[in-house]
């Protein structure tokens, strides 16, 4: 059996996490993104939802808030800003180390 499937809540693809970024709900309301995941040591708990990097547009909001905010109030988020400072960071992160996929 291969490595389960995650699916993209903006197109509703399907790949293996590496293929994403994992967004969570903190305890206080603030979505992060979970680069742990990609560690293959786990991640940040809770509730995730997962995106392409190419479906991380201002339209992807909504699915994502629809996504993570069942039954628990959100803060305010830019999810175009999330995804442009999770970008710069893991660029920094991989100069010494292999290419994730999805950059």
């Amino acid at each position: 059996m291969g490595a389960p499937e995650r699916s993209c809540v903006a197109c509703r693809s399907k790949s293996g996490k590496q293929d994403f970024i994992r967004f969570v709900v903190s305890s206080e309301g603030d979505v992060l993104v979970d680069s742990l995941h990609l560690s293959g040591k786990g991640g940040l708990s809770g509730r995730g939802a997962y995106l392409h990097l190419a479906c991380a547009t201002k339209q992807a909001q909504g699915k994502l808030i629809y996504s993570l905010g069942k039954n628990r109030k959100l803060n305010a988020f830019d999810l175009v800003k999330l995804v442009e400072d999770f970008k710069s960071t893991v660029e920094v992160e991989t100069k010494t180390r292999k290419k994730l996929r999805f950059l």
